[in-house]
């Protein structure tokens, strides 16, 4: 029996403070995360995850049947980094049969093919984040392939690949122009085949889907309300609501159950997440159990149109890119008309108030306004997420709350850093 193994790398930090959560196989990208096109296109195997351990058992939870943290009883497993952007190409370069190889890009492992003698070699040894010392011991007998792949570095190379992911996700997950929920009959729809519109959703009057420039995906039991505009390709999850008088441009997508309002453009948006009100999101990353105030808007363009620079703790990267607006981590909120600056990266738990311009870099567990910080306690982070999570019906296990202590733990230096004591 064969089986795969979707394994986090060191490259977890460049994605900081989004993997603090979850492993990066978990990221989204165009209407599924990694991890998912990871295991369509490698159908009918068994699936092990290995990550971090504080991760464990939350990821566990998150993907009932794997074997986490361990592998199943496979005579060969395919290893594959999480942070791969599969596709079935990927998929016919990098085989689950075959004899024992080492796939690398640039110098990252992107996989590993090993039969039953190389996985005794590595078995009695705990799985390490760098991969390279983990897999050692089998250089000496696999074969090393080099090849160019799509690996995600940090997160604006989710957000440059959004609109083709979710043209490759709509073509796999559809065949376009179906309509199982209900529609007003004042709804302004252009090209419908390239719309997809799933059970119990409901398009209210004078919504306008407009997929000329690339599909759109409207999810179970999502609510498009009156005068919304969708401009495809885009991506609206399960249980989503967008309201009324929203536009929500091209190259957007919406995880399931969040509610938005205003304009957004060019952005991923984790799942569970709140922009109810007026104000613009562009090309930004906001994770899980986000909530933005009425207002909040960020910039995603420099006056000098040069490439934006992002920051996380002292380190400084290039993106190389014009337009390009922020990364905000799960369970951060962020009050009434802050203005988010360019290539902000503002980390997880947070609560940040009072509005005008914020820093560039805001740790995780900060409390207070844009230049004045605190620690935020971790049990009161707790108990307001909590609040925001039953407000979904959603209870916090155990598991979610020692998740949120170790983070706590875990992002002293970012506090430190930045003198947030």
């Amino acid at each position: 029996m064969s089986g795969i193994c979707i394994f986090e790398d060191e490259g977890y930090k460049a994605l900081l403070p989004l993997t603090w959560f979850r492993p990066a196989m978990d990221l989204r990208c165009g209407m599924s995360t990694l991890f998912e096109k990871i295991k369509r296109s490698y159908p009918r195997t068994n699936i092990n995850i290995f990550c971090r351990d504080h991760l464990s058992s939350v990821v566990k939870k998150g993907h009932p049947g794997a074997f986490v943290g361990k592998l199943g009883r496979e005579s060969s497993v395919l290893f594959i980094n999480g942070r791969l952007l599969c596709d079935t190409d990927t998929a016919k370069k990098i085989t689950a049969s075959g004899g024992d190889e080492i796939f690398e890009c640039d110098g990252t492992i992107v996989a590993a093919r090993l039969s039953k003698g190389n996985l005794e070699l590595i078995a009695n040894s705990s799985f390490n984040i760098n991969t390279k010392k983990y897999f050692l011991p089998v250089y000496k007998t696999a074969r090393i392939t080099q090849l160019h792949v799509k690996l995600i570095g940090h997160f604006f190379d989710l957000l440059d690949r959004n609109k083709d992911e979710i043209k490759a996700d709509f073509s796999y997950m559809t065949r376009g122009g179906i309509t199982r929920g209900r529609v007003h009959q004042t709804a302004a729809i252009y090209q419908r085949s390239g719309i997809f519109i799933d059970d119990g959703a409901d398009i209210e009057a004078f919504a306008t889907l407009d997929a000329r420039n690339g599909p759109i995906y409207i999810g179970k039991n999502v609510k498009i309300q009156p005068h919304t505009r969708i401009e495809g390709p885009c991506f609206i999850g399960e249980k989503s609501v967008i309201n009324t008088g929203a536009n929500i441009r091209t190259g957007t997508s919406i995880g399931p159950g969040c509610r938005i309002g205003g304009e957004v453009e060019e952005t991923i948006f984790q799942g569970l997440s709140n922009k109810q009100h007026f104000g613009f999101i562009g090309n930004s990353y906001i994770g899980e159990w986000v909530n933005l105030g009425a207002g909040v808007t960020n910039s995603d363009l420099k006056n000098n149109y040069g490439h934006v620079k992002i920051h996380y703790m002292k380190d400084e990267v290039d993106s190389g890119k014009m337009f390009l607006g922020c990364a905000i981590a799960d369970h951060t909120k962020v009050g009434i008309g802050a203005l988010i600056v360019t290539g902000a990266v503002i980390g997880a738990a947070s609560n940040i108030y009072g509005g005008g311009l914020t820093q560039k870099f805001i740790p995780s567990f900060s409390w207070g306004d844009a230049h004045n910080l605190i620690k935020h306690d971790p049990e009161k982070a707790i108990k307001t997420a909590q609040v925001a999570m039953s407000r979904r019906d959603i209870e916090m296990s155990g598991e979610d709350i020692d998740l949120f202590r170790k983070i706590y733990e875990l992002t002293e230096d970012e506090r430190r850093s930045c003198g947030v004591v």
